[in-house]
């Protein structure tokens, strides 16, 4: 019974994490789009946007480098930010998009 406990435990801190990197992964998405969809927004400017978002938001929690893709022509523009998530449960690396 305890180790049941235990295993549901650690299951819960191994969502928390996982849902925690998702929405700092989409914070920063978010940003880098709000940059690229500007009057005169780029997506050079996009992509340091998002990138910044990750720094402020995440600091060293990732392992890996994010990578941050932004684009932008006449009538869209999108912004994508990748990140490794090491789960502590599993020792494996998850990545999110």
């Amino acid at each position: 019974m305890k180790l049941l406990l235990l295993l549901l435990v650690m299951m819960s801190i191994e969502f928390g994490i996982w849902m925690h990197a998702r929405h700092v992964a989409q914070a920063a998405a978010d940003d880098g789009l709000a940059q690229v969809a500007q009057l005169g927004g780029t997506q050079a400017g996009g992509q340091a946007e998002a990138q910044a978002s990750l720094s402020r938001l995440a600091g060293s929690m990732f392992s890996g480098a994010p990578s941050v893709v932004a684009t932008r022509d006449d009538a869209t523009g999108t912004a994508s930010v990748t990140i490794d998530a090491t789960v502590v449960w599993m020792r494996a690396r998850e990545p999110l998009v």
